[in-house]
């Protein structure tokens, strides 16, 4: 039998997006997402209660992006 890999991923907009990758910054836990059919189509988004909330700020998205992307 083959490894089997688990994929996490968010419905947006009638897209799936895939997690990259995930992080927690401040009690906060944020995730680093791509399209499934476009991999230029990125995002970070913060996890609340399952749900993904955009980001408050630019100096939030710096902070997180350097734990995100390594």
């Amino acid at each position: 039998m083959e490894n089997e890999l688990l994929v996490s991923y968010y419905t947006i907009d009638n897209k799936d997006y895939l997690v990259v990758n995930e992080t927690e910054y401040e009690n906060n836990h944020y995730v680093y997402l791509c399209n499934e059919t476009d991999n230029k189509d990125l995002m970070i988004r913060k996890v609340i209660d399952n749900k993904l909330i955009p980001l408050d700020n630019e100096e939030e998205l710096n902070s997180v992006i350097k734990l995100l992307v390594k």
